[in-house]
């Protein structure tokens, strides 16, 4: 597994690598601090970086929250012809369920992509 020149860190397989000017490789930390040493901005490309994700995640988000609810709201609706029985509690405590399940995932996406965003 690749090391970062500086602090030797070991790149991961979400960490991005940067190779600078004076042909290290730096974690992103390091690469912070060797732009703010050298006075440097970041490159057009990284600015940008992460962009594409954002918006995946925030449909994904959207969509699975939207998806969620629909299906949730469907199986508490299923009514039995005899009256209550044990299965129309067991689909209305899956519905919840899923309904729960789509207000976690879905926040939880949005916030990823916000995260990147602040990157």
């Amino acid at each position: 597994m690749a090391k970062c020149d500086e602090c030797g860190r070991d790149f991961g397989i979400l960490y991005k690598k940067h190779v600078c000017d004076d042909g290290k490789v730096r974690c992103y930390l390091c690469y912070d601090k060797y732009l703010k040493l050298t006075g440097k901005d970041l490159p057009d490309i990284e600015k940008n970086y992460g962009i594409g994700i954002q918006i995946i995640l925030g449909i994904t988000g959207f969509l699975s929250l939207l998806f969620c609810i629909i299906a949730g709201l469907t199986m508490i609706s299923i009514r039995s012809v005899a009256g209550n029985s044990v299965a129309e509690a067991y689909y209305n405590a899956v519905g919840v369920f899923v309904i729960g399940i789509g207000l976690f995932v879905g926040p939880l996406l949005w916030g990823l992509a916000y995260l990147i965003r602040k990157k």
